[in-house]
């Protein structure tokens, strides 16, 4: 038998824009209110203009859809609209409607849908922070951001999972992965290229320190620069700043925890490496010399069975002094002419 799977609300209160709500002409530039019409005309649906007019919001006004109808003249269909008709059609009417605010294009997700959504998926979790909507524009139309991410236990799952939607729906890439995104205004300094390279830099993609992180776009003009439809053509610093500030609020105590982290493993390490080099003897570079001079002459006579040269014997112990912390370039071979004859008096 098969299941029939469905995806119930959360909060039957919530609201988003759907493809039965009026459309909103200040959401279309040129070339996608073209589109629009184009495709309408491909699919049969050839509408007359007045009724085409009055698909959009604020159009419900005779007045208004009688000043939007007049600028196309004869065109009594879509069909018969030129481009520059069209393009005249779009002006007029962004001019007589009223440039709708962020509530057209729905509600932000939420705290308690957002963070809860994640609660469910990983019933082992701990902290969670939430940034509340941050409302933007893309491309001269409304948009909201919002982020969420919660703390794992360690082992909870085999790779930090990073869930990204657009529009209450979610993507398979990241839609700014060639953005350049920052967050200096929380008072750490982070930033990468898109959300993932941000929250690489934030240290919230830690294998060690796994978190379950959603963002959520909502934009009203979501045009893309590719086929997949997976970038985002993006013309506002102040929407790439809003995302960057929405991931800079979930992830600031990350940051600083992670980052406390380095600072004392770094530390570790170099009071390790201290200890370590106080607990080797010190030698000089004159009894670094003496303790291998043996076993260099024995190394280039071969066991004495072939005579040396003095400059021989100076690269046999050279190459051995470092053992006891003496750099190798700082022995020189007019120093080592000069302690040769006290090591043959004195041994």
């Amino acid at each position: 038998m098969v299941e029939i799977e469905s995806h119930l609300p959360t909060n039957h209160q919530y609201r988003k824009f759907t493809a039965r709500d009026p459309l909103v002409i200040h959401w279309f530039d040129k070339g996608s209110f073209l589109k629009l019409i184009r495709a309408y005309v491909r699919a049969g649906d050839d509408l007359p203009t007045g009724q085409f007019i009055k698909l959009f919001r604020g159009f419900s006004s005779r007045t208004k859809a009688k000043a939007a109808r007049e600028i196309v003249g004869d065109a009594r269909h879509i069909s018969e609209l030129s481009d520059t008709a069209a393009k005249a059609l779009l002006e007029v009417m962004q001019h007589e409607a009223s440039a709708p605010n962020h509530k057209a294009i729905g509600q932000a997700l939420g705290l308690d849908h957002l963070v809860g959504s994640l609660k469910e998926m990983y019933p082992s979790h701990r902290r969670h922070w939430y940034s509340k909507q941050i409302k933007t524009t893309l491309n001269g139309a409304p948009a909201i951001v919002e982020a969420a991410v919660l703390e794992l236990d360690v082992g909870e799952v085999l790779a930090p999972p990073l869930f990204i939607g657009l529009n209450h729906s979610p993507l398979y890439e990241d839609p700014m992965s060639e953005i350049r995104v920052a967050s200096p205004a929380q008072g750490i300094d982070t930033r990468g290229y898109g959300i993932k390279g941000f929250l690489q830099d934030a240290r919230a993609l830690d294998y060690a320190h796994p978190f379950a992180i959603a963002v959520h776009i909502i934009v009203a003009a979501p045009f893309t620069v590719d086929f997949a439809k997976t970038r985002l053509s993006l013309d506002s610093e102040e929407f790439v700043d809003a995302v960057g500030t929405a991931l800079g609020r979930v992830t600031k105590q990350i940051t600083k925890e992670a980052r406390a982290r380095e600072r004392d493993a770094a530390k570790a390490a170099r009071e390790a490496e201290r200890a370590d080099r106080d607990e080797k003897p010190s030698v000089t570079k004159e009894q670094a010399c003496f303790a291998v001079m043996h076993e260099a002459y024995m190394f280039s006579t071969g066991d004495e069975a072939l005579p040396t040269l003095t400059r021989d014997l100076y690269y046999a112990v050279r190459n051995r002094i470092e053992r006891f912390g003496c750099d190798a370039d700082e022995l020189d071979y007019g120093y080592f002419c000069r302690i040769l004859p006290k090591y043959r008096r004195e041994v």
